[in-house]
């Protein structure tokens, strides 16, 4: 039953302003309007729930008046005596308005598709792979009417529409020897994956319930098996790619990379975008950045003999200083920036070998399987050790052996790049090797 009225309500603020005292006036039931010691008036309401007592508060006073106060306490009464929980409920009842206004400031999918790219879970891009992708989302979602659609209007149906559109949209650039029907139907899995993962964030971010990119009824065809990293490990072949590069057409500078590559065996994009500040010529030194590295870990790579006269022939022939790319790009507009990405994979297409033969990255592949298994030359037989080739190729294990790469083997990888250059040298002079032998090539005769 009510017992507080708005005389004993105004009375105990007037005392309050006196004496600075908080006080509780009870209206009955767990309902009381609570006057701190500062004059601030609250409602509250405390009840009891599974034998823990709680309290939530229904507003401040005079704002909301005692019958505003008692109709939202018998509401919350009620829900007590169902068996729920007011605190609970409201907690609830906000986090509801929060995602609802969340959803309605990111309503789009371009807003999201914009958010996806900025999130956290795309931080370890490198620059080459976020281009990739920006581009990719920008041909075939920006463009594309899916692109303006409100996030709560996209239904699996709404996918598959738009997947079949990006299989029949013109590919503006098809890769060199491939038909752009493989082209397409690589592109549609490619962004496929990229708008289940957009749409993965947004259910994580409580913006849709389900992602309807993964329960879209989509059939696309298996993309033809490639070779990845194409490269051979034939001598005679290995022979003909070294020598290729004194016949190469195209730009002195690239036919360059493709002599230096064979001989440092380091991944293409490492060569493409080093610089000469880079390189201490006198130590026979090139220190690799860690912003450059797959591991994001500083590289070191002793060089060679050959390696050293070929950047000192490179940059007499380029006239560069410290701050220009060691490949600069030979085309116009691009005076001071280092080649492209696909220039070598295009330098060999010229020189009439296809991918399956040799890829610029294949270049890893050949170095560490020759010099795991070892090899003769000059009469004698040289075998590596595995933890100093993991490391020249920039592998990092994890566990013991992992703490162990890290001492580098710097002195064994010197050793090894040198012979290495060496093999390469015999291997470049032609068709007689009988200076030269394979331990793979032993264990075929062998067996």
């Amino acid at each position: 039953m009510a017992v507080l009225t708005r005389r004993a309500i105004d009375a105990a603020i007037r005392a309050n302003r006196q004496d600075g005292k908080a006080r509780k006036l009870a209206d009955g039931r767990g309902l009381h309007l609570y006057v701190s010691a500062a004059g601030g008036t609250i409602w509250r309401y405390r009840y009891r729930r599974e034998g823990r007592e709680s309290q939530i508060t229904l507003g401040s006073y005079p704002e909301h008046d005692i019958d505003d106060a008692r109709a939202e306490h018998v509401a919350a009464r009620r829900l007590v005596l169902d068996g729920g929980d007011p605190a609970a409920t409201r907690r609830a009842n906000k986090q509801a308005e929060a995602i609802a206004h969340k959803r309605d400031e990111i309503a789009t999918v371009s807003v999201l598709r914009a958010l996806w790219v900025a999130s956290p879970e795309t931080a370890d891009w490198s620059d080459t792979h976020r281009t990739s992708v920006e581009s990719r989302l920008r041909v075939h979602v920006e463009s594309d009417p899916i692109d303006s659609m409100k996030l709560c209007d996209v239904t699996p149906d709404e996918v598959k529409l738009w997947l079949e559109r990006v299989q029949t949209r013109k590919v503006p650039h098809p890769k060199r020897g491939r038909g752009e029907s493989s082209q397409r139907l690589d592109i549609a899995h490619r962004v496929l994956g990229y708008v289940r993962r957009m749409f993965d964030h947004a259910v994580a971010e409580d913006l849709i319930e389900t992602n309807p990119a993964k329960h879209a009824k989509v059939k696309l065809a298996k993309r033809p098996r490639q070779k990845k990293h194409g490269h051979t490990l034939d001598r005679a072949v290995i022979g003909q790619l070294l020598r290729a590069p004194a016949h190469y057409g195209g730009d002195p500078a690239i036919g360059y990379a493709l002599r230096l590559l064979p001989r440092m065996f380091c991944r293409p994009g490492e060569l493409r975008l080093s610089h000469w500040r880079e390189f201490d010529m006198d130590a026979g030194l090139w220190r690799v950045p860690a912003d450059r590295m797959k591991n994001r870990l500083e590289f070191l790579v002793p060089l060679s003999r050959q390696v050293l006269e070929l950047l000192d022939e490179l940059r007499e022939y380029t006239e560069s200083c410290d701050d220009d790319p060691v490949i600069p790009s030979p085309r116009p507009g691009r005076s001071g920036r280092p080649i492209s990405d696909g220039a070598l994979t295009s330098a060999y297409a010229m020189l009439g070998f296809t991918p399956d033969t040799i890829t610029p990255h294949g270049w890893r592949h050949i170095a560490s399987t020759t010099l795991n298994e070892g090899f003769v030359l000059n009469g004698k037989q040289h075998s590596f050790n595995r933890d100093a080739i993991e490391r020249q190729l920039a592998h990092v294990e994890g566990g013991v052996r992992g703490v162990y790469n890290a001492a580098q083997h710097m002195t064994e990888r010197a050793e090894m790049m040198q012979l290495w250059a060496d093999y390469l040298d015999v291997l470049e002079s032609g068709p007689a090797e009988s200076n030269v032998v394979a331990l793979a090539a032993r264990k075929e005769a062998a067996e």
